[in-house]
């Protein structure tokens, strides 16, 4: 079976998949612990009251990736840009938590008893403000678990550097100019040194990139959108999620309603329906339509 090209998780499953799921897991979660929050509501109002919160808070911090990292993301320290997309994110999520608060009073529920409580009874600005300092930090502290992948994370080596050739009989060689990559740009500078720079895919999930080279892999922070600018006329978009290079694509697989870029190093890239086209011009002679041959061999 072929490499995934994006598995984010354990290696296993992508972000975008998985966040869901979290999601779901943490609803039933807070539905059976029933926290003080909801502690006045039945079984139904505590679903639905947890669906409420636990989407707006993966919303809001989905908002917050998207634009630190078309702005920021890639050109600050990893630790400081996860604290800001948390705290952008509970900027985001407290005005709907306030307006569901208004909207939805929960009998029996938290009892006002501190500064922050009384400071939020003041008007609707003190409220929004209340709320985004109460779940600012399980944001970031959320925001952190989510990108754990990527701080732990390190580059896979698939296949060991070319060595560098031997001395002549003659002594060393003099020093060559260093040529210059094609496509060099500060987008290739952010990868490990030993994965080189013969980019065979790029692959997106959620806020993360998937590198693929020739000699392996690394996940870095970015945008598809960025990374496919970057590499210029090499390799083309050929779904939502994933670039390819031209170089590396051995054929086109067709199947029905799902195609796929077969890669040199293995990886099979998805094709989108409306990427399709494009595809088979740029590649023509070599994809491969599954159905029709079949079809074929069957007259």
């Amino acid at each position: 079976m072929p490499p995934a090209a994006s598995a984010t998780v354990f290696g296993v499953a992508s972000l975008e998949r998985t966040l869901p799921a979290v999601g779901l897991v943490l609803v039933l979660l807070f539905v059976a612990v029933r926290p003080e929050a909801s502690a006045g509501l039945g079984l139904a109002g505590r679903l639905g009251y947890w669906i409420l919160h636990v989407g707006i808070g993966l919303a809001g911090l989905a908002v917050a990736s998207l634009v630190i990292r078309r702005r920021i993301f890639t050109r600050w320290p990893i630790s400081v840009a996860i604290v800001v997309t948390g705290i952008v994110g509970a900027l985001a999520a407290a005005p709907a938590y306030w307006l569901v608060d208004q909207w939805w009073p929960v009998p029996g529920g938290a009892v006002p008893d501190d500064w922050l409580d009384d400071f939020a009874a003041a008007g609707p600005w003190q409220g929004i403000v209340a709320e985004c300092l109460e779940v600012a930090p399980l944001f970031v502290t959320s925001w952190f678990a989510v990108n754990m992948p990527l701080i732990l994370g390190q580059p896979r080596i698939e296949a060991p550097p070319p060595p560098d050739p031997p001395d002549p009989p003659h002594g060393p060689s003099p020093p060559r100019p260093a040529a210059s990559a094609p496509g060099a740009s500060p987008f290739l500078d952010r990868l490990p040194a030993a994965l080189g720079r013969d980019v065979v895919a790029v692959s997106s999930d959620l806020h993360y990139l998937h590198v693929h080279t020739t000699r392996g892999s690394a996940m870095i922070l970015g945008s598809l959108r960025d990374a496919a600018a970057a590499l210029g006329d090499a390799g083309m978009i050929v779904h939502r999620s994933h670039w390819v290079a031209h170089a590396h694509v051995r054929r086109v697989v067709i199947a029905g309603s799902v195609a796929a870029c077969q890669l040199s190093t293995g990886l099979s890239i998805p094709v989108s329906r409306r990427r399709r086209r494009d595809v088979r011009r740029q590649y023509g002679d070599g994809a491969v339509d599954l159905a029709s041959r079949r079809r074929r061999d069957a007259v």
